[in-house]
């Protein structure tokens, strides 16, 4: 963290992935901007906790998507943020190769996306990229486009701390 003034730590114990499992998690992303905030180790002991009680998890630069087989289908999952050490939003050309690679073997193709600004004046998504505190959170609308296109069937999007929605009476598709 650059400016601790503006920095939040968040730590959950290792033993609460039971928890998630016990609440019928099968995949997670892991894919946000507090994965990183104990460092690189953290996060993969992060996927490790979650390995242990049979939950995958996908969003790392090594492991950007995860391919689950349940119930005679497969599921893959790519998950997507704009922070270091996760597969990053803003580079669309892998996140559509990623997605179309996916779309290829799988059934069914969910894609997880942390991004956008933060706060209530961030209330409403808008058409165009995002800076928030000097970072590029990325153009959630672009991206999801982009996933779509190549082959995504489901889009989750996520992250900026408050509800929000499209003012369509501003914006246009």
């Amino acid at each position: 963290c650059k400016d601790s003034t503006k920095c939040y730590a968040f730590k959950t114990p290792e033993h609460y992935a039971a928890y998630l499992k016990q609440a019928g998690f099968d995949l997670m992303s892991v894919a946000n901007n507090h994965s990183g905030d104990f460092g690189p180790e953290a996060r993969i002991q992060t996927v490790r906790s979650l390995q242990k009680v049979g939950i995958l998890s996908s969003g790392t630069t090594i492991q950007p998507y995860v391919i689950l087989k349940k119930a005679g289908l497969r599921y893959g999952l790519a998950s997507f943020a704009p922070n270091r050490g996760t597969q990053n939003i803003n580079n669309l050309k892998a996140a559509r190769e990623i997605v179309s690679h996916l779309d290829s073997i799988c059934d069914i193709v969910i894609v997880s996306f942390h991004g956008g600004g933060e706060g209530a004046t961030r209330q409403h998504v808008p058409f165009q990229k995002e800076i928030f505190l000097g970072e590029d959170r990325g153009d959630v609308f672009r991206f999801s486009r982009a996933v779509i296109d190549a082959g995504a069937d489901v889009v989750f999007g996520h992250g900026p701390h408050v509800t929000r929605a499209v003012d369509l009476y501003k914006n246009r598709f």
